[in-house]
């Protein structure tokens, strides 16, 4: 596995000088997954299309990996991962999220976009926190860092209340997961 590592890291056209290789270590540990079942082609797009968002939206060092984390624990890294599952009123069980970041069907509807291609699903998942964060809904009193670390909890989780309020100041399992993996390095 470690030669993987190293091959996959090599091959990331990244425009900063970020080193992936302790992330993909981590991220073929993913619990949610089993590690014959990942596919290196993903892992590396996820760390791509990461680091693309980092380099345009300045994103603090210390969430380098949130997509690669978000991936594994919503669905293991698999593309067509089913999840949140209700019961119809027939009493079939249906998924109501699917794909790599478990996206509920009107996310696709709304914004146009295959939930199970990881690519564009990946893509519009960190848009959508940039987009977010550049909000900018949290209070002045909180750093930089705990601003992104709220939109990313926003992003996920929406609104904490009916009242508008936001979700400044709290931590997502997505980001208590990242901090294991950092520890772990």
């Amino acid at each position: 596995m470690n030669s993987l590592i190293i091959m996959l890291c090599t091959q990331l056209p990244l425009q900063q000088n970020f080193d992936y290789s302790d992330l993909i270590f981590e991220a073929f540990k993913c619990k949610n997954a089993k590690e014959e079942k990942i596919n290196p082609e993903i892992i590396a797009t996820l760390a791509h299309t990461e680091n693309e968002f980092f380099v345009q939206y300045n994103i603090p060092e210390e969430l380098r990996g949130m997509l690669l984390v978000a991936a594994c624990h919503e669905s293991g890294y698999n593309p067509l991962a089913k999840g949140d599952w209700r019961v119809n009123k027939k009493g079939k069980r249906r998924a109501k999220a699917r794909g790599i970041l478990q996206f509920w069907p009107w996310v696709e509807k709304r914004y146009d976009f295959d939930r199970n291609d990881y690519k564009r699903s990946a893509y519009f998942w960190m848009a959508h926190i940039a987009a977010t964060r550049k909000k900018d809904f949290c209070s002045k009193k909180y750093s930089n860092l705990e601003k992104w670390i709220s939109a990313w909890t926003q992003a996920i989780r929406g609104r904490l209340t009916k009242e508008n309020k936001f979700r400044c100041g709290e931590k997502n399992n997505h980001y208590k997961r990242l901090i294991k993996w950092k520890k772990r390095m």
